[in-house]
C-alpha cells in the first residue's frame, strides 16, 4: 500500500504534492419507505496522482513527466452540485479521496457527512472570494460566515483513524449551543430620564463602550415565563446579556448578531451558497443601507476574516514543515488530500485572486480570476463567444419581430 502521507516540496510551482488514487462506488439503500440513503465505498489503489499549485491557476494535476494536464482540483470540487452523489464519485475517481484510507479495511462513508464536508469547503472559498470582490455583498458575507460558525460539526470515522475526523469547531458554536458555561450579568436599576429603569449594562465590542439592555427588551426577545432560544434574535440577546466571559472573537460575533437582529432584521436561516433569509419581510435596499452602518460593516468584515483564519489554520494541522536532505530545500508533509486543498486556499492571494461562477448558463463552472479583472464573467473565451452569439441572435430576433408588417393591415 502507498504511504498515506504525501510529500509537498518547492519546485517551479509554489508547492507540489502527490495523492493516492482511489476507486469509488455508491451504494443506494432504502432504510424505510420514501427514504433513500447513499453510502460511498472507497478502495485505494497503487496509482499515484501528482499535483502542483501555480499562482494564477490554483491547484492543478500534473503528469509524471512534470507536464500539467490542466485539471484544476478546486474548481472541480466547487462545481459539484448539492447532493449529487455521482458527481462526488467522479471527483474521487479523478482526484482521490480527501482523507487517508486503509486498503485492508472497509472504507464506507455516509454520503450526508461527505456532502457537508464539501459544502464547508465551498463556503470557505466563497467567503474568501466575497471578501476580495471590488463590490462588498454584506448579506452574502454574513450568510457564509454564519454557515461556518454555527453549522453542526461534521464527523467522519475511518477504520485507520484512532479518533474520528472533525471539521472546525468555533468557540461561538460552543457558546451558542451551551457547551461553555454562561455567567449571568447583574441586574441593575438606573435613572433613565425621569424614570428608574431596570436592565443590564453590557460591555459592547460593536458599539463601544457599553450598551444598556432593558429587562423589557430582554424578556421580549427570550421570553417572560420561560426562556425560548429557538430564534437567532433570542439566542443573540440571551448571550449578549450573559456571555460576559466569552473570548473577544466570540464576543464580537455575539455583539454583532444582537445589533443586527435588533436594528436590521431577525435572521431566520442561511446556507453555504450565501443565501440569507429573515423571519419577517427582509429590509429593503434603502432600509438596509440606513440601518447597516459603518460599525456593523466593520464588525462583520472582522468577524468574517477571523472565521476564515480559524478555518484555514485548523485544516492546516495536516501540513507539517520539514527539511529535505536530498534536495537541501524546505519541504512539507501533508497527511491527506483535504489538507492539500486547504493549503492551496492558504496560498491564494487575498484581494488579488478569487473564484467566480461562469456567467454562461450552460457552463456555470467556477474559475479563478484576478480582482483587477473585475468585469471578467466567463471562465474561458469559448463561453464568452457562446454568450455573445446567443445575445446577437436574441437581438436579431427582436429586431426582426419589430420590423414585421402588421398582418391585419
Amino acid at each position: 500500500m502507498p504511504e498515506l502521507s504525501q510529500k509537498i516540496f518547492h519546485a517551479n510551482s509554489d508547492f507540489e504534492f502527490s495523492s493516492v488514487a482511489c476507486d469509488c462506488e455508491v451504494d443506494v439503500t432504502h432504510p424505510s419507505k420514501g427514504v433513500t440513503k447513499y453510502t460511498f465505498r472507497l478502495y485505494p489503489k497503487s496509482d499515484i496522482i501528482y499535483y502542483a499549485y501555480i499562482a494564477g491557476r490554483g491547484l492543478v494535476s500534473k503528469n509524471k513527466d512534470g507536464a500539467f494536464d490542466g485539471r484544476a482540483v478546486l474548481p472541480d470540487l466547487l462545481a459539484i452540485k448539492d447532493g449529487d452523489a455521482k458527481a462526488v464519485e467522479a471527483f474521487i475517481e479523478q482526484h482521490g479521496f480527501f482523507l487517508p484510507l486503509d486498503a485492508n479495511e472497509d472504507n464506507a462513508i455516509d454520503a450526508e457527512s461527505l456532502f457537508c464536508l464539501i459544502d464547508r469547503l465551498k463556503a470557505m472559498v466563497a467567503l474568501m472570494s466575497a471578501l476580495g470582490e471590488p463590490k462588498t455583498r454584506y448579506k452574502q458575507i454574513l450568510a457564509l460566515t454564519l454557515y461556518l460558525l454555527l453549522s453542526p460539526t461534521v464527523t467522519i470515522q475511518l477504520p485507520n483513524f484512532e479518533s474520528p475526523f472533525l471539521t472546525c469547531i468555533h468557540d461561538v458554536w460552543q457558546v451558542w449551543n451551551g457547551v461553555y458555561p454562561i455567567n449571568e450579568n447583574i441586574l441593575r436599576s438606573e435613572d433613565v430620564g425621569y424614570n428608574v429603569d431596570e436592565g443590564y449594562r453590557v460591555v459592547d465590542s460593536v458599539r463601544p463602550p457599553e450598551t444598556w439592555l432593558t429587562t423589557n427588551e430582554y424578556s421580549d426577545a427570550v421570553g417572560y415565563e420561560s426562556i425560548d432560544l429557538s430564534g437567532v434574535k433570542a439566542s443573540a440577546t440571551y448571550l449578549f446579556r450573559n456571555a460576559v466571559t466569552a473570548q473577544p472573537p466570540c464576543r464580537l460575533a455575539v455583539d454583532f448578531l444582537y445589533h443586527f437582529c435588533k436594528e436590521v432584521g431577525d435572521i431566520k436561516a442561511w446556507n453555504h451558497k450565501g443565501d440569507l433569509t429573515f423571519v419577517s419581510a427582509p429590509p429593503t435596499a434603502a432600509q438596509f443601507r440606513d440601518t447597516f452602518d459603518e460599525q456593523l460593516q466593520s464588525a462583520l468584515i472582522t468577524l468574517a476574516k477571523n472565521t476564515l483564519k480559524t478555518e484555514i489554520e485548523y485544516n492546516l494541522n495536516g501540513v507539517v514543515p520539514s527539511y529535505d536532505t536530498e534536495t537541501m530545500a524546505p519541504s512539507w508533509r501533508v497527511e491527506y488530500l483535504l489538507a492539500g486543498l486547504y493549503f492551496s486556499v492558504f496560498y491564494m492571494r487575498p484581494k488579488i485572486e478569487l473564484y467566480r461562477i461562469c456567467a454562461n448558463p450552460n457552463c456555470r463552472l467556477p474559475f479563478l480570476v484576478k480582482t483587477t479583472s473585475s468585469k471578467q464573467k466567463y471562465c474561458q473565451p469559448a463561453c464568452a463567444n457562446a454568450m455573445a452569439q446567443r445575445n446577437h441572435r436574441r437581438k436579431m430576433k427582436a429586431l426582426q419581430a419589430t420590423n414585421e408588417p402588421d398582418p391585419i393591415s
